[in-house]
């Protein structure tokens, strides 16, 4: 726990040694999970009760496996949803189409950061966050607080209200 949230560690201790041991998912595996969630639960945000008896008895609805795929870029998420439903009556058929939404979270952006991070720990056992600051001209916002003997760092993508949290474990003697 850190200030009130949970906070995954992204690099383990390796004991006698200032480097830690990286843990970080990849970004295809972080895109799998959105997608799994979100095909999970989007079922339950639709109600075709809604749409009353009348249409319901008009037509013939069937749908299968809805498909859900992400794509994580820099400043945003993109997700792309095939509902697979067909409407039918009579010789008319209509399927609903799948569709794209892009919403601009900076999530790419932030998980590069992380990854610099979390590489630079696991390498050498210490990362400088003003250079890398600097270096970025300021994209994102990186402040340590080392809470004994662990390091947290958070994020924050500049004019963003995000913020990206993540823990360091650590030794805390070879510092």
């Amino acid at each position: 726990m850190y200030n009130g949230y949970r906070v995954a560690y992204l690099c383990n201790n390796i004991p006698g040694t200032d480097q830690c041991a990286n843990a970080m998912v990849n970004t295809a595996d972080i895109e799998k999970q959105l997608a799994d969630y979100l095909k999970a639960n989007l079922p339950s945000c639709v109600n075709i009760n809604s749409l009353g008896k009348s249409l319901l008895s008009t037509y013939d609805i069937s749908s299968s496996t809805l498909d859900v795929t992400t794509s994580i870029q820099e400043e945003s998420i993109i997700f792309e949803i095939d509902p697979k439903i067909t409407l039918k009556k009579a010789d008319a058929t209509l399927t609903i189409p799948a569709y794209k939404k892009a919403v601009s979270l900076p999530l790419g952006l932030l998980l590069d950061t992380t990854y610099d991070i979390v590489n630079e720990e696991a390498r050498v056992g210490v990362f400088f966050e003003v250079p890398y600051m600097l270096a970025n001209r300021g994209k994102v916002e990186v402040f340590k607080d080392q809470p004994y003997p662990d390091k947290i760092y958070v994020l924050n993508a500049r004019d963003s209200d995000y913020i990206f949290q993540f823990a360091i474990e650590s030794e805390g003697e070879n510092e």
